[in-house]
C-alpha cells in the first residue's frame, strides 16, 4: 500500500523536528511518502531538513494563506505521485505505528478516520474525543480516487478554519478506527488551543499519551 504523509507546514520549527522523527519511524515500517507544503517563510530553513532526511523531491513551496487553497495546491502536485491514500499527517501531529496498522485494516475503505486523539503541553496531556463519536481530521486517510473524484481540490479555496467540515462534504462517509492512535503536539500558535481541549476532553497521563512513539520524539516532546 503506497502512502503519502500529506502535511502543510508553518513555523514551529521545535514541532515539527518532532513530526520529521514520527515520519521517519512510520518509513521504517511502511511504503509512506511525505509530501510537504511549506509557507514561503519556511521555505530555506525546511527544505535543508528535508534534504538531510530524504524527504525530496515532494517539498512545495506554496504561500501559506489561505490554508485551504494552500492544501488544495499540495494535493494537485501530489496527481504526478503514484499512491493508494493520503494521510493528513499534519506538521504538529504523530501517528503510532500501531495506529497506522488499524488504518490499514480497513482499506479498501475510501475514508478512514479516527474518532479521538491525545494531545499534549508542558507536561500536560488530554484525550479528546470528537462529540457524538464522528470522525477527527487528524490523521485521516483518504484514498486516491477520492481526490480523483474531486479534482484533487478537497477543501473550499478561501478557508482558514473549518476545512474537515470542509473536505468531507465531498466525501463518501469515513469508517471510524476504534482507540487512540494519534498525539498533537500543541503550542501557543494554535487554531484549536489546548486550554480548550483541556475543557472538552479528559485529562490522562503524559507518559500514558506518549506510549507508542519513538524514543527521539518522546525525548524531543519532553525538552520542548
Amino acid at each position: 500500500m503506497k502512502l503519502i504523509a500529506f502535511t502543510p507546514v508553518w513555523g514551529r520549527h521545535e514541532i515539527l523536528e518532532i513530526w520529521v522523527e514520527g515520519v521517519r519511524r512510520l518509513r521504517k515500517n511502511f511504503d509512506i511518502t511525505p509530501a510537504v507544503m511549506v509557507s514561503n517563510r519556511d521555505d530555506y530553513w525546511f527544505m535543508r531538513l528535508a534534504e538531510g532526511q530524504g524527504f525530496y523531491p515532494y517539498v512545495f513551496s506554496v504561500p501559506n494563506n489561505p490554508l485551504g487553497r494552500k492544501q488544495n495546491i499540495g494535493l494537485n502536485y501530489c496527481r504526478a505521485i503514484n499512491f493508494d491514500y493520503i494521510v493528513q499527517i499534519s506538521s504538529n501531529l504523530l501517528l503510532t505505528d500501531k495506529g497506522m496498522e488499524k488504518l490499514l485494516e480497513q482499506a479498501p475503505a475510501q475514508v478512514i478516520s479516527f474518532g479521538s486523539a491525545y494531545f499534549v503541553k508542558d507536561g500536560r496531556a488530554v484525550r479528546f474525543i470528537k462529540p457524538g463519536h464522528k470522525a477527527m481530521g487528524a490523521c485521516r486517510m483518504i484514498h486516491r480516487s477520492v481526490c480523483e473524484g474531486n479534482n484533487f481540490m478537497l477543501w473550499d479555496d478561501e478557508l482558514n478554519r473549518n476545512l474537515d467540515h470542509s473536505s468531507q462534504q465531498r466525501m463518501p462517509p469515513p469508517v471510524i478506527v476504534k482507540g487512540t492512535h494519534v498525539v498533537g503536539v500543541k503550542s501557543e500558535v494554535q487554531i484549536t488551543p489546548f486550554e480548550n481541549l483541556e475543557k472538552l476532553g479528559e485529562t490522562v497521563d503524559f507518559d500514558k499519551a506518549l506510549r507508542g512513539l519513538g524514543e527521539k520524539e518522546i525525548e524531543l516532546i519532553k525538552n520542548l
